[in-house]
């Protein structure tokens, strides 16, 4: 028995290295473009050799609207009686153990886009630093400022990949179905300021029955953003 946990255990750190490791590998790979590949991308004015001095120039030049990180609770429930609520009930501190990403970019000005509210394209992903499933994901996100106030609300929907289980999945995971799921978020935020913001966002991935089982990813967490 005690081999067989710490196995168990073996396999969950491997698995929250191996996303930590792809997730650091895209992010760098994002930062250490060579600069001739750069130029075809970047306006002449930035200056290669000083990434951080003019990130926003980057972010401007590659369509970045918002950077966001955070913290958020993991493995957590659906209200059986409404499947876009979360159980608050199956909150708990040893839950809180993951670390989110996202990147919003601006809208397309294209009228392809504005007939369906000028949603944001956005990519993101999570690391479980506990050793259970870590995501990625893509999709289009709605933001809703709410009138004299700096709230807004948001709703995203797209698709995602994760490092879990499709099925026979041990104590602690999911029984996914698939690799690659439907992936939809809502949330509520508040601007802090010009630059600065704070969401509250549940996160919620699945097959929606495609697949079976459809044991759901769901997370809710805090992010704090940056807006260029």
């Amino acid at each position: 028995m005690v081999f067989i946990e710490l196995q168990a255990t073996g396999i969950r750190r491997v698995q929250t290295w191996r996303g930590a490791v792809a997730l650091g590998m895209a992010a760098f790979g994002f930062s250490a473009v060579p600069v001739a590949a750069a130029e075809l991308f970047v306006p002449p004015h930035v200056d290669h050799s000083s990434f951080v001095q003019s990130i926003s120039e980057y972010a401007d030049a590659f369509g970045v609207d918002e950077a966001r990180g955070g913290f958020a609770f993991s493995n957590l429930e659906m209200d059986v009686n409404h499947w876009l609520v979360p159980d608050v009930t199956s909150l708990n501190k040893a839950r809180f153990d993951s670390v989110e990403f996202e990147v919003l970019f601006r809208s397309p000005s294209p009228d392809i886009f504005r007939w369906i509210g000028s949603p944001r394209p956005s990519v993101g992903g999570l690391v479980n630093l506990g050793g259970y499933e870590n995501l990625v994901h893509a999709g289009l996100d709605w933001h809703l400022p709410i009138p004299n106030t700096p709230l807004y609300l948001e709703a995203g929907i797209g698709g995602g990949l994760h490092t879990g289980y499709a099925n026979n999945a041990p104590a602690g995971f999911h029984d996914t179905g698939c690799p690659a799921l439907f992936h939809y978020e809502y949330g509520i935020g508040a601007n802090l300021s010009d630059h600065v913001t704070a969401t509250l966002q549940w996160q919620h991935m699945s097959s929606l029955y495609l697949c079976n089982p459809n044991q759901g990813l769901n997370h809710l967490g805090v992010e704090i953003g940056w807006k260029f």
